[in-house]
């Protein structure tokens, strides 16, 4: 009877500090009552297993929210933090509490980072109606834990024609220099139509702890700068700048082929373009649900728009769209728009 309660009031209790001292006991009728202690205790240890290498710099910032939590609350809470805030983590890790040199408390925690870097390229070689040769072509250089910090960098670059031209880089660092924030910065090139060149740069700061994913503020900027053509087409020369905010959260299980899991990402720049003020704010979101071992049902949602306190658009700032990853069936960015919204559903198959 007693070990019979004893054992219900363990498994029913969320608090690993908690100690039961039996106060008394009687057969008939059957009544045993214990009292109730609990007391605050910290992990003393954490050890981590990786099956990538990542620098102790990186790793310490990592579990540093772990040594701060009281053990005898739920610990999985900070471990569902920590695999929002990371790209790497497709999971909780797997973690195991224990008991060493008597009186001491370690965690043993396994991160299992998906890191994946790869490159692709196309590249072709043409000439122009005045038989000048110009090259065309399409590049992604990604790299992932190239430094051993585990962040990403991104190079990006195409070239559709003679006349068209992009170039994108983005960096992103969890822990620069041991610090706990992490950055975020981006910049692109691109030459539209022989017309302009539109030019924006990006920096932010990932701000940590929150459960359902992470929030990032920074600055942006920009400006668009019209050819020759352009300017005989009505395109003027325009500058902007502003605050950006950004909230990320991806639960997918897998990075590439997820099964299950949701993803929301959701973009904020106010600022000023020219002495007006303008909010430019972009939506990305979808949700997996799987029917069975290879079949899921893909439901998404993309959206961008950009809105002046007065006066219009200008064609250059407007949102240009189209091609695989916004609009099948179409050339990329064929389409231009103030406000723009695409949602789709998706079968997707995935053989055993």
């Amino acid at each position: 009877m007693i070990k019979q309660k004893l054992d219900s009031l363990i498994g029913n209790s969320e608090n690993l500090t908690t100690e039961f001292k039996l106060i008394s006991y009687q057969l008939n009728p059957e009544t045993v009552n214990y009292l109730q202690h609990s007391e605050s205790k910290k992990l003393d240890t954490v050890l981590v297993v990786s099956n990538d290498f990542i620098k102790y710099r990186t790793i310490d910032r990592i579990i540093s929210p772990l040594r701060l939590i009281d053990i005898g609350q739920d610990i999985k809470s900070p471990l569902y933090r920590m695999r929002n805030r990371y790209f790497f983590l497709t999971k909780i890790p797997d973690h195991q509490l224990g008991i060493y040199n008597n009186e001491q408390l370690g965690l043993l925690i396994d991160i299992k980072p998906d890191f994946q870097s790869h490159f692709s390229g196309l590249f072709s070689a043409a000439r122009d109606i005045n038989k000048s040769w110009y090259l065309t072509g399409e590049m992604d250089f990604h790299l992932e834990n190239i430094w051993r910090t585990a962040g990403q960098l991104n190079i990006y670059w195409q070239k559709l024609d003679s006349t068209s031209q992009t170039l994108r880089m983005h960096m992103f660092e969890p822990h620069p220099f041991g610090w706990t924030l992490g950055t975020d910065w981006s910049y692109s090139h691109e030459i539209v139509d022989g017309l302009f060149t539109d030019l924006k740069t990006k920096a932010a700061v990932q701000i940590p702890g929150y459960i359902l994913g992470s929030f990032y503020f920074g600055y942006v900027s920009g400006k668009i700068i019209p050819t020759g053509k352009g300017e005989l087409n009505g395109y003027l020369k325009s500058r902007f700048q502003g605050l950006s905010v950004m909230f990320e959260h991806n639960s997918h299980n897998s990075r590439f082929l997820p099964k299950h899991g949701s993803l929301m990402n959701f973009n904020t720049d106010f600022g000023i373009q020219d002495d007006i003020t303008y909010i430019q704010a972009e939506i990305e979101a979808d949700h997996h649900f799987s029917l069975n071992e290879n079949w899921n049902i893909v439901t998404s949602l993309w959206g961008k728009m950009i809105v002046l306190d007065q006066g219009n658009v200008s064609e250059a700032r407007q949102i240009r769209f189209g091609g695989i990853n916004r609009l099948r069936g179409y050339r990329d960015k064929e389409f231009r728009a103030d406000a723009v919204s695409i949602p789709t559903i998706e079968f997707h198959y995935q053989p055993s």
